[in-house]
């Protein structure tokens, strides 16, 4: 049952974990990508003054006219300027993907279409040149707007990103301190069920040496019985000698029983098999296995109650048979009693005796299976008889509670509500 827990806690914390990993690489690779823009982004910043620089080299060269390929030089190099900037104005992912920067660029164009026109139709001279310099004159306002443009761009980029980066790296952190709470959680969930199976390992290997010491016990007695037998001697050493071979064979039955109800309830195959019964056949069926031992007396005891009951009539017995042995393990040359009684709404079991009793400070740890300590106080046998108990009354949505004290015996008392009958 606890493997299960730790599976499903296992199958619930890695997806998170790998969910939470996903979130913190995809955050951190949106920074990466975000800071990587940044550096050829660094040229972005001086585009503007790059494009004046380049717009006042053209009109430079217009005054030159003792070298008529200079103007033609610098407007190709400025032209070439213009169309890289009007090819990155339509990139929907570009850095200057704007509207009213791809207008001033079309107009730019425009203008600087009619300059090359201008130079193209006139011939060389003072006219030309004046028609140069009026048309560049033309154009400056549109540089300053484009200029103004992208440092409005620039300013705009760089806020948006500075933004990105501030919300992803919050985005990260906090993605981060998850996967390593997540981390811890799965680590530590993982050292906590390996000491709890350190644990359950040491415990069934209590148990094993503790069922081979009991069945050994018993087959050896067995053994030396039947080897003491000799049909030449007295009837009643005979009888004597068989009745321990008896008594042991059954000790090993009902403890083999015992073993196999316990691996059932282990493994979760465990399953009401619901009968009518009535309160007398219950009490039968729950004392057939008792024998007295000890010098101890049985009394039984039924409150009167017409009608049959509905529910596991296996499982009762059980619960019933479990108290008997335990008290008759813990009294010498006393009274064990069992009651029985059907109120309106419950069904009672009580098993009590005048026993040794037990701290009942030690209650929580009574009904644990391989429990050496509890085992030593009460002289179980294989000491699995009250956990099979209780994992009946849990099965049957019932309650036990427990009255004891060292030396003056102990009280159990079952309660199974009747809406576990039908």
């Amino acid at each position: 049952m606890k493997g299960k827990l730790f599976a499903l806690v296992f199958m619930f914390l890695t997806p998170l974990m790998a969910l939470s990993v996903y979130f913190t690489v995809s955050h951190f690779n949106a920074i990466k990508h975000q800071y990587n823009q940044l550096d050829p982004n660094l040229d972005n910043y001086s585009t503007g003054e790059v494009l004046f620089l380049s717009f006042e080299r053209m009109r430079t060269a217009a005054y030159e006219t003792n070298t008529p390929d200079a103007f033609t030089l610098k407007k190709e190099i400025f032209d070439a300027k213009v169309s890289v900037l009007n090819y990155k104005s339509m990139d929907r992912h570009s850095f200057y993907y704007n509207k009213h920067f791809a207008t001033d660029v079309k107009v730019l164009e425009a203008q600087s279409k009619k300059l090359g026109e201008i130079y193209a139709s006139m011939s060389p001279g003072k006219d030309r040149q004046d028609a140069l310099l009026h048309q560049i004159d033309v154009m400056t306002p549109t540089m300053e707007d484009i200029q103004e443009v992208i440092y409005r761009i620039q300013l705009n980029n760089f806020q948006g990103m500075k933004s990105l980066i501030k919300d992803n790296a919050g985005l990260a952190e906090t993605s981060a301190l998850c996967s390593l709470f997540l981390f811890f959680l799965i680590v530590a969930s993982a050292c906590y069920y390996v000491i709890m199976l350190r644990d359950v390992i040491k415990k069934k290997n209590i148990f094993i040496s503790t069922i081979y010491h009991e069945l050994s016990g018993s087959l050896h007695k067995i053994q030396m019985s039947a080897d003491l037998i000799n049909p030449r001697d007295d009837v009643l050493s005979a009888e004597k000698y068989l009745g321990r071979i008896i008594f042991h064979t059954n000790k090993l039955t009902n403890q083999t029983k015992e073993i196999m109800e316990y691996s059932k309830i282990e493994i979760g195959n465990v399953t009401l098999k619901n009968s009518s019964f009535s309160l007398e056949e219950l009490l039968e069926a729950g004392i057939s296995l008792f024998n007295e031992q000890n010098g101890n007396r049985l009394s039984t005891r039924i409150c009167p109650h017409d009608g049959y009951i509905y529910s596991d009539m296996g499982k009762l017995t059980s619960v019933i048979s479990n108290f008997l042995d335990n008290a008759n393990k813990n009294t010498d040359h006393g009274v064990i009693s069992v009651y029985l009684k059907k109120n309106r709404d419950r069904l009672v079991i009580r098993v009590s005796d005048n026993g040794s009793g037990f701290d009942i400070k030690k209650l929580p740890f009574l009904f644990k299976p391989f429990n050496q300590g509890i085992k030593a106080e009460t002289r179980q046998g294989i000491g699995l008889g009250l956990s099979i108990v209780n994992n009946y009354v849990r099965l049957l949505k019932g309650k036990i509670r427990v009255r004891s004290a060292p030396g003056k015996g102990s009280t159990f008392t079952v309660f199974i509500p009747l809406s576990s009958f039908h």
